[in-house]
């Protein structure tokens, strides 16, 4: 995350080889900002404050170690 900034996501476009064009229309869209939008509301409503959030079987986990993941998904099922 030190290495990300403003141009961080153009640059990434170039190493991938997008269309940066396409790219940074789809970027500076309003359509975008608003699905990014509606995303945020969507996680802040479900309780999401930062990423990776794993969820099992609609609930949110409490860890992101694999054995207590999979401790998790034996209860469950």
């Amino acid at each position: 995350q030190a290495t990300l900034g403003p141009q961080a996501p153009e640059s990434l476009a170039k190493d991938l080889g997008l269309n940066l064009k396409n790219f940074q229309t789809c970027l500076t869209s309003k359509e975008a900002e608003q699905h990014v939008d509606q995303a945020k509301k969507e996680g802040m409503r479900l309780g999401i404050d930062g990423t990776p959030a794993i969820f099992i079987n609609g609930r949110k986990t409490r860890s992101y170690e694999k054995d207590a993941l999979i401790s998790e998904i034996k209860a469950y099922l």
